[in-house]
């Protein structure tokens, strides 16, 4: 991503999960947006503050219809929004951190084990028993130290933003008028006055003559920009400045393991989908470099190439990110419509572990996974981004 945008809240803002609001349900508005949400905002910020149609041209390739294809503003693609303190950027926490802040690690035992295949490794908490409690937000220099297997600090969410909570009154949808006796509770995000959100963007329009268009540059122009975020048409404004995620240190070893910044979502629940769901072999293979082959060339090598010698043998998961949302009827006019199906994402913050065969496997998936996108799906909204680190297999017989 080429864009680093900061975004500041005008007032709350308003992030409601899939839990309708009604009886003593209060809606439950204080979430951090996901990833979509910014995606959509950049999207509708872009078309009604300047969207220029000349920065891209009709795709009318292989089309009798020349004036019923365009390809609008299909390669933005985002990952964010992250808390940022004092201009620190700060990520979820990895779910191995212990409350000790030590970091947790796999272990070998005897015997057989319940887990689910492939997995043979339980990953367990070494630290003794504490009241403490982890924070739910890492800053990018604690990071580093948890890379190099370091204690670290974490943050609570408090720490970054509270939930507010107002009341509300029902709206007849015919009258626009109060709803007699009706009234609601509902919840806000707001930001501390040190706070502000950090997102990364990139959109470059691509035209059949060849030349390019670096979207954001136009859009931005050097300016701040008002959009709509999140529910309730809440405020925000956002600035942007070409700066990319900060470069965390590769990893070197053949104990892998791969940790979410970002939710992620999979067509197979929680396993990846580019993992072989019987023996755990990773099934992704070592893009070479295109240099002066054509396209054409260039996938048969990789259709051609072996499969990255690394298998998966552990993970250790926080609970799963419940998505939804609503599909507007776009035939009456966006009015009514009905609910979208349930998702389970799996949270950011799940780590993977793999065993690869040697080093050189190791580097290999170390360069399709670390600071890489690998959802399967909205990947180009910023599902699934994650970063590797290294592990220790511990053995509770050799104490």
């Amino acid at each position: 991503m080429n864009y680093q945008i900061e975004i500041e809240a005008r007032d709350k803002l308003f992030f409601k999960d899939a839990r309708p609001i009604g009886g003593s349900d209060v809606g439950h508005g204080a979430n951090w947006p996901l990833p979509t949400l910014f995606h959509s905002a950049m999207l509708s910020a872009i078309h009604e503050n300047g969207y220029d149609e000349n920065w891209e041209s009709n795709h009318n390739k292989n089309n009798k219809d020349k004036n019923n294809r365009r390809f609008t503003l299909g390669g933005l693609k985002t990952f964010g929004p992250f808390p940022n303190i004092d201009d620190e950027i700060y990520f979820p926490t990895p779910a191995d951190i212990e409350p000790s802040k030590s970091i947790m690690q796999p272990i070998e035992l005897e015997g057989k084990s319940n887990l689910p295949t492939p997995l043979i490794y339980p990953v367990a908490n070494s630290g003794g028993p504490t009241k403490d409690e982890i924070g739910q937000w890492i800053s990018g220099s604690e990071l580093e130290k948890y890379l190099n297997n370091e204690i670290c600090t974490t943050r609570k969410s408090t720490d970054i933003f509270i939930a507010e909570s107002a009341p509300g009154v029902a709206i007849d949808a015919e009258t626009r008028a109060n709803e007699d006796k009706k009234f609601y509770q509902t919840e806000y995000l707001r930001l501390k006055d040190n706070c502000s959100m950090t997102a990364f963007a990139d959109c470059e329009a691509r035209k059949f003559n060849g030349d390019t268009v670096d979207v954001l540059d136009k859009f931005f122009d050097n300016k701040t920009k008002n959009f709509i975020f999140g529910g309730q048409r809440a405020l925000a404004y956002m600035t942007a400045k070409r700066e990319k995620l900060q470069e965390f240190t590769k990893p070197k070893g053949t104990r892998i393991k791969w940790v979410l910044l970002s939710p992620i979502l999979f067509n197979k629940g929680w396993f990846p989908d580019w993992v072989d769901s019987k023996t755990g072999k990773v099934l992704l293979k070592e893009r070479p470099k295109k240099g002066s082959l054509s396209r054409k060339e260039w996938r048969e090598k990789i259709k051609n190439a072996p499969s990255i010698g690394a298998k998966l043998v552990a993970s250790k998961m926080p609970k799963p990110l419940t998505m939804s949302g609503w599909k507007l009827d776009l035939e009456k006019d966006n009015a009514g419509g009905k609910p979208k199906a349930t998702k389970l994402a799996v949270s950011a913050g799940a780590v993977y572990y793999f065993e690869c065969d040697n080093e050189s496997e190791a580097d290999k998936l170390v360069n399709e996974l670390h600071c890489k996108i690998k959802s399967t799906n909205l990947g180009e909204q910023g599902f699934g981004l994650g970063f590797c680190g290294t592990w220790k297999l511990k053995n509770l017989n050799n104490k």
